[in-house]
């Protein structure tokens, strides 16, 4: 499988595209189904939370950003925890923990120096 693929846990294939896809809306992810590829440079993923998710950042490569837009579904209290494929992903002021309202959106905006990924996490949009 392609390392811009996964699966939910019903085993469904999801997958996150770079290239000319300016948004790629990968709908309903649970478990460890969110991986976001390299050459991954300004485009847009936008995903519902229906379960707690594993978030995986591409490998760090200078000049790469990107934006995740996060919403929780009808029943909320979803967690993401964000994966570094090499380096690290750092927040700004440390602030990596996803709002669990029901239908709360947040939006993780990030860009590489080519070592980490830095991020800045915008909670509760409603």
């Amino acid at each position: 499988m392609p390392s811009n693929q996964g699966t939910d846990t019903a085993g469904t294939l999801i997958q996150a595209l770079g290239g000319a896809t300016t948004v790629s809306a990968l709908g309903n992810v649970g478990t460890g189904a969110i991986a976001v590829p390299n050459g991954f440079a300004a485009k847009i993923v936008e995903a519902t939370l229906t379960l707690n998710a594993t978030i995986t950042m591409p490998a760090p490569v200078a000049g790469d950003s990107g934006r995740l837009v996060l919403t929780q579904d009808g029943t909320g209290s979803r967690t993401g925890t964000f994966v570094a494929t090499s380096g690290a992903v750092k927040f700004v002021g440390g602030s990596k923990t996803l709002s669990t309202a029901v239908a709360a959106i947040d939006v993780v905006d990030w860009w590489s120096d080519g070592t980490n990924i830095y991020a800045t996490l915008n909670k509760a949009y409603a």
